[in-house]
């Protein structure tokens, strides 16, 4: 039986184990799922897929960076979603996230806008439709 020591902020735990290559590679790998926020995309990145919450809501992800939020990004449309309104995403992120999801459609220049004066016309139509 062998003995393989993890050590932590204040925190040793032992595990003994006869098979200690299968313990270490899946210590290993539940070590580095913890520093991330949803799967990993590359370096300290990492990406949560979520489905539209209500209709007509849209399919989504959110993007971490060291289990920080960074932006939230409709996939259809590319647009904000969460208030992700100016956010600049970094060329090799924007990359990764379009080989992960090839069906994502990332916004012009990488750049993540606040509404547009079109939708802002449409939104004071629509209030005025109701008066």
């Amino acid at each position: 039986m062998k003995r393989f020591e993890l050590r932590g902020d204040n925190v040793v735990l032992n595990i003994y184990a006869d098979d200690f290559e299968s313990i270490a590679m899946l210590t290993e790998a539940t070590l580095d799922e913890a520093r991330h926020r949803g799967e990993p995309l590359y370096g300290p990145y990492s990406v949560q897929d979520h489905g539209a919450h209500a209709p007509p809501g849209e399919d989504h992800i959110h993007v971490y960076c060291k289990n920080n939020q960074l932006f939230a990004l409709n996939k259809g449309t590319g647009t904000a979603h969460d208030q992700s309104h100016g956010t600049k995403i970094p060329n090799k992120l924007a990359k990764a996230l379009q080989q992960k999801f090839p069906d994502l459609t990332l916004p012009p220049n990488n750049f993540i806008e606040t509404a547009s004066v079109v939708d802002k016309i449409k939104v004071t139509l629509a209030e005025a439709d109701e008066l």
